[in-house]
């Protein structure tokens, strides 16, 4: 046998939601949660018109949250940079482009441009090392001072030979030696 409960427990159960009270719910908490939103995000009471009171508040807050119109200033008209940047991956093809190359290997010493500047044919754009050109220079010039002395003995020796000729001191064949080797120099 069960026992009915006291009065006392009766009070604190919960009582039973009917079913009326549920499908009441689920009807107007989808409708008060559009009316929320279009009132604060779809343009305030009426969709298509602005009272003034709205257009006040809209102009003071920039017309945000608010759904009133964006207030619209005229300026001066002035040139300048726009200031939008867009960030993003590529590649920039050039329409020209121009290999430029030296005459000669070397160190570079100075870069006389900077990237983006505009050259013309004749400027000055790097300086190689000179001091391996300087001592190249050097050694031919060394190398041209000998061979003029070569000459220079070589004349001498084609004079000495013609008067020993004269003399029948030597065959002439060796001054005719000693003329192709001046004329070879």
């Amino acid at each position: 046998m069960q026992a009915k409960p006291s009065q006392l427990q009766m009070e604190f159960r919960k009582p039973r939601r009917s079913r009326a009270s549920w499908f009441w719910l689920l009807i107007l908490l989808p409708a008060g949660l559009g009316a929320y939103f279009e009132w604060f995000h779809g343009g305030g009471a009426m969709a298509g018109t602005a009272s003034p009171a709205s257009t006040s508040k809209a102009g003071t807050r920039g017309g945000q949250g608010m759904g009133g119109p964006v207030q619209v200033v005229a300026a001066e008209v002035r040139r300048g940079n726009i200031g939008v940047y867009s960030l993003g991956l590529g590649e920039v093809t050039p329409i020209y482009t121009v290999m430029v190359k030296s005459r000669v290997d070397g160190q570079l010493m100075r870069i006389s441009f900077n990237e983006g500047d505009t050259v013309h044919q004749g400027d000055l754009l790097a300086e190689i090392d000179s001091r391996p050109f300087d001592v190249a220079l050097e050694q031919a010039e060394g190398q041209l001072a000998r061979d003029q002395a070569l000459l220079e003995n070589a004349h001498v020796d084609e004079k000495r030979y013609e008067g020993l000729l004269e003399l029948n001191a030597i065959p002439e064949q060796q001054l005719a030696t000693q003329k192709a080797l001046v004329a070879k120099i």
